[in-house]
């Protein structure tokens, strides 16, 4: 699928973020990522490493479990 241009400029941020990271930045992104369903992305493992990351969707908006 293409992106529109506004959201290959934000993937190729993270995209840069994510690689030019240490291992505990990729880990806390990846692990906040992962446990908020794509609602969070946090780059401080300090914080995420404590427990698991909740979900947090957009104002006016609910999670919905599958």
């Amino acid at each position: 699928t293409k992106l529109k241009p506004g959201e290959q400029s934000v993937n190729q941020l993270f995209q840069s973020i994510y690689k030019d990271a240490d291992e505990e930045t990729r880990r806390a992104m990846m692990k906040s990522y992962i446990e908020s369903n794509g609602t969070a992305l946090s780059t401080d493992w300090k914080t995420v490493s404590k427990g698991p990351v909740e979900t947090t969707p957009p104002v006016d908006t609910y999670a919905k479990s599958y």
